[in-house]
């Protein structure tokens, strides 16, 4: 009796055994089977995952691939930094692939805030003064409302660097708290133009109408404190355009222009 309980155990444990020899084959084989499968996978669409500025094709033109080609035959990491340099505006890349053939671009892109000029060409900056791209049409940055930048003693505009300018650390640095401080004020989606090349003699542009006077680099805050309630006033109703001097934030002088 004891021997035959005995046998049935071994029975058991025996076609437990086989069950989960065969359930390892079978993930094998459908380990081997995915492994075939993605080697032959061919891509057979592309899609862009967020707001970008480049199409699909450009984005896979930029990183050598292609619709046909196989799936898994191109490195991921060095298709993401070829987008990387070859595309400008796009900050973070990341490429997801599929086991049905399609290809997704997830993209971040840097905001174009800034353009200088120089040499008869634009420069298009980020919001850390960083080299987007040179433009050579002004009529478009205008049009998306990046903000025409003069900063003191551009030195260097190279894309993918910092822009260099400067007399010395200290007007650098001056100058970084005036832009700073522009970026915090609600000014700054009305803003066409700020002229810092001296910081002692600042000049904006708002609406590309209304000529900004703001003297120095101090209370910049308030002094765009100041200009927002002015142009909120009955004193700025209706006007298409004017000069403010807004150099004394507690007595703000506004010429309307006349048609």
């Amino acid at each position: 009796m004891r021997h035959s309980k005995e046998k049935r155990r071994n029975s058991m444990k025996n076609k437990i055994l086989l069950l989960l020899v065969l359930l390892a084959m079978v993930v094998l084989a459908l380990f081997c089977f995915v492994r075939v499968a993605r080697s032959f996978a061919k891509i057979s669409s592309m899609d862009i995952d967020g707001v970008c500025s480049y199409s699909s094709a450009e984005l896979a033109g930029a990183a050598g691939i292609k619709v046909g080609d196989r799936m898994f035959a191109f490195d991921k990491s060095d298709a993401e930094e070829a987008i990387l340099k070859e595309c400008p505006y796009v900050k973070e890349v990341n490429i997801s692939r599929s086991l049905f053939g399609g290809l997704t671009f997830e993209v971040t892109e840097k905001e174009p805030v800034w353009y200088i000029e120089m040499s008869e060409s634009f420069f298009v900056l980020d919001s850390d003064l960083r080299v987007i791209e040179e433009n050579i049409y002004e009529d478009g940055l205008k049009a998306r409302g990046v903000t025409k930048l003069i900063l003191p003693k551009v030195t260097r505009l190279v894309e993918g660097e910092i822009v260099s300018f400067g007399a010395d650390e200290n007007e650098i640095i001056k100058s970084c708290e005036i832009i700073v401080a522009v970026n915090s004020s609600e000014m700054k989606s009305r803003m066409s133009l700020l002229d810092i090349e001296s910081r002692f003699d600042i000049n904006v542009v708002l609406d590309g109408t209304f000529e900004v006077y703001l003297g120095d680099n101090k209370d910049i805050e308030a002094k765009f404190t100041a200009i927002k309630n002015l142009l909120l006033s009955d004193k700025a109703s209706g006007a298409a355009g004017g000069k403010i001097d807004a150099s004394n934030p507690e007595m703000v002088f506004f010429e309307r222009a006349y048609e």
